[in-house]
Formats: structure tokens, sequence, C-alpha cells
């Protein structure tokens, strides 16, 4: 047997008939009864039962459509973590996996902690304007990867270490840092300062990087910094900030 749906039952369109039939058997009566003998008639009863019922389904209707919207605002929520997710931890790797034009030193520089990828014989490549565009698009993913995590971090439920493990492994690319120095001016000013910060650590790492305890060593001391506090602390208040003057 199915489930009965109360979103259905409480909807505004069947509370409107309710409300549409209450006043005109108000206007029937009105029109039939004599005014002095109504109060005595069973009808009155009726109706004054009708009219009270009334008023507790619109109340009714109305915290069920409050519910309705808090589910609705679960699912939206649900749904915009998600796809955030998913930009800032797979799709730049799968745009770089992706690339037709990407340059092969490019390619390597995002993935040091790859022994066999890095071992890997360069080919002589020059620039063209494919690979240009197309590097500097993967670029501008990863650095928005790293904007859309101080934007959503006070969602996430994991810890910072994980996420940071990839970032940094990503800023160890010389591309990156000499693309993020010429457009930096049209970030933020918390941003600017977290991949400067990423950039300064990922130098103390060994190139290449196969060891995975390298990235977790240099990226626990790297949240133990002041600096990083500081900044994940300073966004986080711009953020509730901005959602106070909404």
């Amino acid at each position: 047997m199915d489930k009965i749906n109360l979103h259905a039952i409480f909807s505004a369109q069947w509370m409107f008939i309710c409300i549409i039939t209450v006043v005109g058997l108000s206007i029937i009566v009105t029109l039939i009864v004599k005014p002095e003998k109504y109060k005595y008639t069973r009808l009155n009863v009726f109706m004054s039962i009708l009219e009270g019922s009334t008023i507790f389904l619109i109340g009714l209707s109305l915290g069920i459509s409050a519910l309705t919207l808090e589910e609705q605002k679960e699912v939206n929520y649900v749904e915009v973590m998600a796809k955030a997710v998913a930009n800032m931890y797979s799709k730049p790797d799968e745009l770089i996996a992706r690339s037709t034009h990407a340059r092969e030193k490019f390619v390597k520089s995002f993935y040091f902690n790859k022994i066999n990828l890095y071992n890997l014989p360069e080919k002589k490549e020059a620039e063209t304007r494919f690979s240009i565009l197309e590097e500097q698009y993967i670029m501008s993913q990863l650095i928005q990867a790293w904007e859309d995590y101080l934007r959503y971090r006070h969602h996430l439920l994991s810890t910072d270490a994980p996420w940071f493990n990839v970032f940094i492994r990503w800023a160890q690319s010389p591309f990156l840092k000499d693309y993020f120095n010429l457009y930096k001016h049209i970030h933020e000013k918390q941003m600017i300062l977290l991949a400067e910060l990423l950039f300064e650590y990922a130098e103390k790492l060994p190139i290449p990087t196969p060891n995975p305890d390298d990235y977790v060593n240099v990226v626990s001391s790297m949240l133990q910094d002041k600096r990083f506090k500081d900044i994940i602390k300073i966004s986080e208040e711009n953020i509730f900030r901005r959602l106070i003057w909404r």
C-alpha cells in the first residue's frame, strides 16, 4: 500500500477548495435560513465545527509547507555541496587527464608524486595557441578550487589535511605559480595569501615526491602555521559578514 502523501493532502490547492466550500455554504445558509432561527439549528453546529476545522487545517497546512521548504533547502544544500566538492577535488585532475593540447612537461608538473610519469622521457614541444589556452584554463580551475575551498570550508565534514595534501601537489607546479603571479590581482586578499603559503610550503618538498609521507608532513606543518590559521579565520569572518548583510 502506498504511503499517504501529507504534502499533497494539505497542499495550497486543497486548502483553497476547503475555504471556497465554507464560504459557499455560508452564503447558501444566509439566503435560506432565517437569522432568528439559525442559531438553534444543527446546521449552525455543523458550520461552526467546519469553520473551526478549516482554521486548524490552514494552520496545519502552513506547518507542512514550512517543513517542505526546509526539506527542499536541505536537498539544495546537498546538491550544491556535492557539485562544489566535485569541482574542488575531481574536476581539476579530470581536466588534466583529458587534455589534448597541454604539453607533457606541463602535465608532469602536477604529478611529481607519480615516479613512473616523472621518469617518462620528455619530448620537445613548442607552445601553440591551443596549448596555451588549454593550460591556462586548467590552471584557472585549479586556482578556483582553492578559492572554493575557502568559500565552502565551513560546510565540509572532512578536516583540512586531505584537501591540502592534494592542493600542495598542484602547488609544486612552476607553471601554476607563474600563472597565479600573473593573475593574482583578480583574487581576494585571503585567497592570495593562501596561494602564496601553498607555493612556499610546496618548495619544501623534494622533486619527485614518491613518498606520500612527505606531503603529509609538510601539510601538517603548514596547517599549524599561524598565517594559515589567520587566513582561515579572516576568510570565515568575511563569509559570515556577507551572509548577515544579504
